[in-house]
């Protein structure tokens, strides 16, 4: 049985998906995460923010904290297969130890 990682991912979603499309998402990537061995252990929304600089035609999207506990060698597979579904406009993942508990990332962005 291969060793378990904590790791930490953020998933910024295309802003124009429902409840219902994002809820069919988070099941396409915890999908993903088992393929490669590992399971999500927690999933947190943080809602739909403006983006600090557009990403292709995203001027805002929906955010997406997870804790995932996978094996080291699936993250790469992971990240591939993630970064290529067509609601996903970015994807980070971070070791557990550098992700920030969500109680820590601001709610909204304030404008000057």
């Amino acid at each position: 049985m291969p060793i378990l990682r904590d790791y930490g991912a953020v998933l910024v979603a295309d802003s124009g998906l429902s409840e219902e499309g994002l809820t069919q998402l988070k099941g396409q990537v915890t999908e993903l995460v088992g393929r490669q061995g590992g399971k999500v252990v927690e999933v947190v929304s943080l809602g739909k923010k403006r983006l600090a600089y557009r990403i292709g035609k995203h001027p805002e999207g929906c955010y997406l904290q997870m804790k995932l506990q996978m094996p080291p060698a699936g993250v790469d597979g992971l990240t591939k297969m993630v970064r290529a579904l067509e609601r996903v406009v970015r994807w980070m993942i971070l070791s557990g130890d550098a992700m920030p508990e969500p109680a820590a990332v601001p709610s909204k962005v304030e404008e000057k």
